[in-house]
Parts: structure tokens; sequence; C-alpha cells
């Protein structure tokens, strides 16, 4: 089952949904380039935006909104690269990692790190905001799934079986369809009927 936006606190909300709406302008930017790719520069920014004791893996996750799994990946590739100190339990960019994540920072990452500044209502129209912008570039079909949601732990695949739009993201409690997404196979939608029970 995916995870529901709501089960977590105000802040914590924002900032997976900046998140999101950032790798979104990321992947538009370069529409060839893989998931991990754009997650993997998510994530060095992503690391800048929580406390230092917080740098580690299960937050990183959360914060990110993707599953432990991924983020191996992601960490394993930033690691390999260069971009990330070797075997830290506290995630800490070496100086190329820290290059590469100020090449890379936007208006959404300065956003992102004053979150802990703003008021509640502030945060609750930003919420609004950005969960809006999300649902229009999903409408539009702006967002590939097999680019950015096949990773996020808010994205059900085929949840509306008998609908246009089959998949759902609980992140902004929407159904969605993509043209790069193939049609489920009977033996997927009988795995997915036996789940449910």
């Amino acid at each position: 089952m995916a995870a529901r936006r709501s089960d977590r606190p105000l802040p914590d909300q924002v900032a997976t949904l900046l998140h999101k709406l950032a790798l979104a302008y990321a992947a538009e930017a370069a529409p060839d380039k893989s998931g991990l790719d754009l997650l993997a520069t998510e994530t060095l920014l992503a690391i800048e935006q929580l406390p230092v004791t917080d740098r580690t893996p299960p937050h990183l996750a959360a914060r990110l909104g993707i599953n432990a799994v991924t983020l191996n990946k992601v960490l394993h590739q930033l690691r390999k690269e260069g971009y990330l100190a070797q075997g830290a339990r506290i995630l800490t960019w070496t100086p190329e990692g820290a290059h590469r994540a100020a090449a890379a920072k936007s208006i959404t990452h300065y956003l992102l790190g004053g979150l802990s500044k703003l008021k509640d209502k502030t945060l609750r129209d930003l919420l609004r905001v950005t969960t809006q912008q999300l649902k229009e570039r999903v409408a539009r079909q702006q967002i590939n799934p097999v680019q950015l949601c096949a990773t996020c732990q808010y994205f059900e695949p085929y949840a509306h079986t008998n609908s246009d739009a089959p998949h759902h993201c609980h992140l902004i409690d929407a159904p969605f369809c993509h043209p790069k997404v193939r049609p489920p196979t009977p033996s997927l939608l009988s795995i997915k009927r036996l789940s449910a029970h």
C-alpha cells in the first residue's frame, strides 16, 4: 500500500511536495535522464535542507518520499561518483558534491531552506499551491511515471483497474494516466485483486 501524505507533519508534507516539484522541473529540463540520475541530484540538494543529525538515510528517504531500496541505490551511485563521503552514518558531501548541489539549486530549494521560519497558515498555502502545481502537471501528462513515480512511496500503479486514469498519486490524492506506461497484464491485475483481499 502506498504511503499517505496526511500521515506526516505539515512542514514535512510541504518539503516532500517541493522536492517532487523540483524533480518534475528537472525532468522537464532533461527528459532523457533516468529517474535515478534526477534523484541523485535532488538527494544532494535535500541533504543540505536537513539538520546535521537528520542527514541519515531514513530521514532522507522520508523527506524525498522514496523507498529505502531506491535511496540506497542513489547513495551508492553518489558515493561511487565521489559526491558523498564514504561510509559515514551522517551523509556528508565531498567538495565535488557541494559543487554539484550548488550548481543545481533552484528557487524551489531556496523555499525549502526557509520552511522552518514559516507560520502554519503560510505552510498550508504553500501546500495548497504546490499540490495544485503538481496536479496540473499530472493532468497535462507532464510527469512521466516511469521516470519520476516508480520510486515514489506515494505512487500506487493500477489502483483504478476500470478507469482511463488507472494510477493513483497519494501525495496529491489524484488518479492519473500517462501514455508511456503500458496497460497492466492480466496476471498483474490478478495479483492486484488478490493483494486487496
